[in-house]
């Protein structure tokens, strides 16, 4: 009997080490076929239009943490203080009352590798395909200027204005100011890639964590889990892609949270809110961020996740224009500046415009 004991734990162990050591499957444009194109609009199409969630009563809120192990993270301590504090100032900020169930935490890599089924479906073969930009080649680097012209051609120009730190920028010309906003993402982009992680020994793009740091992946993830309705990560969303809105680009990329559809739960969307970019200690961070005061990091990173539970639960659009709101963006990696408007102008959120679909 014992035996047969040896040989079924090392059969599973065997198994499960090939299972864990898979990779996670790179997607390019190659996978943008008609095909998966009409995959991808038939799934869409298929996401039921967003409800309204109505307020008085207690909704639970799955939160699970994922840890890439070479980064900073929060204490345990300051984590669950986290928690306590997204509960306070969703009820507050947006009048739910939200219990949060701590699903516990998985590291990055194998719980990446564990969404390979949901990356190799042929819409998100396609989402991720179409859209990612990995910079790798001169055809990436097209449509990403292409893109920056796009995003920046209907905004006004008092917006414009805000995310240009050289004066000597023309913003009534679009060619120049296209060219400005590429320079400098392909600059902050590649400096985060230059980012050193696990006391010096890698850096932060390394190998297969690149992907984990992609918008599109994460999006994936999140319209099919099934793990939490919200992820908290130590790790970053800092890629490039062709949909990125004027503040993603002005940072070189980085996204600091994602409210995306999911046909799984009941609230109809799941959520990622990153940490790196609130707790990193590496240079360029401190620089982007500037003084962030030691008793304001805990509120500040809440208020963030007050920002996409908006989008989750009263199905709030993104704004450029209300500085003294949550739902408004933060304008490069300025989230002291940015939480100080909101707790002066008291969180402001009359008459904002709600979404059908994330």
């Amino acid at each position: 009997m014992k035996k047969y004991k040896i040989v079924l734990v090392c059969g599973f162990s065997i198994f499960f080490g090939l299972f864990c050591n898979r990779k996670i499957p790179v997607i390019d444009s190659s996978f943008a076929t008609e095909v998966n194109k009409k995959a991808w609009d038939n799934y869409y199409n298929s996401i039921p239009e967003l409800k309204s969630i109505p307020g008085g009563r207690e909704y639970e809120i799955r939160v699970k943490r994922i840890v890439d192990p070479r980064l900073e993270d929060l204490s345990d301590e300051k984590y669950a203080n986290l928690l306590k504090q997204i509960e306070s100032d969703v009820n507050y900020y947006l009048g739910y009352r939200i219990k949060i169930k701590d699903m516990g935490k998985e590291e990055i890599l194998p719980f990446f590798k564990k969404y390979r089924k949901v990356f190799n479906k042929p819409q998100f073969q396609y989402m991720i395909g179409k859209h990612t930009l990995l910079l790798k080649n001169d055809e990436d680097k097209i449509r990403l200027k292409n893109s920056i012209e796009n995003a920046i051609k209907d905004k006004p120009l008092e917006i414009v204005k805000k995310y240009v730190n050289d004066k000597s920028v023309n913003i009534k010309d679009s060619s120049q100011l296209t060219l400005y906003f590429y320079n400098q993402f392909l600059e902050k982009y590649n400096a985060i890639g230059r980012v050193a992680v696990n006391h010096g020994k890698g850096l932060l793009r390394d190998n297969e964590y690149e992907l984990t740091q992609q918008y599109s992946y994460w999006s994936a993830i999140l319209n099919e889990t099934e793990d939490a309705d919200l992820f908290i990560t130590n790790s970053i969303i800092a890629g490039a892609d062709d949909q990125m809105p004027l503040y993603v680009i002005n940072r070189g990329g980085i996204t600091s949270g994602i409210t995306e559809n999911n046909i799984k739960n009941s609230f109809q969307g799941a959520i990622v809110l990153t940490l790196m970019p609130f707790i990193s200690t590496n240079e360029y961070f401190n620089k982007a961020r500037g003084n962030v005061y030691e008793n304001l990091l805990i509120p500040i990173i809440s208020m963030m996740a007050v920002h996409e539970f908006g989008h989750l639960l009263d199905r709030f659009d993104e704004y450029y224009d209300l500085p003294a709101s949550p739902q408004n963006a933060p304008v490069d990696l300025r989230y002291q500046d940015w939480y100080q408007n909101i707790i002066n102008g008291h969180g402001f959120f009359s008459q904002l415009r709600t979404l059908k679909k994330y």
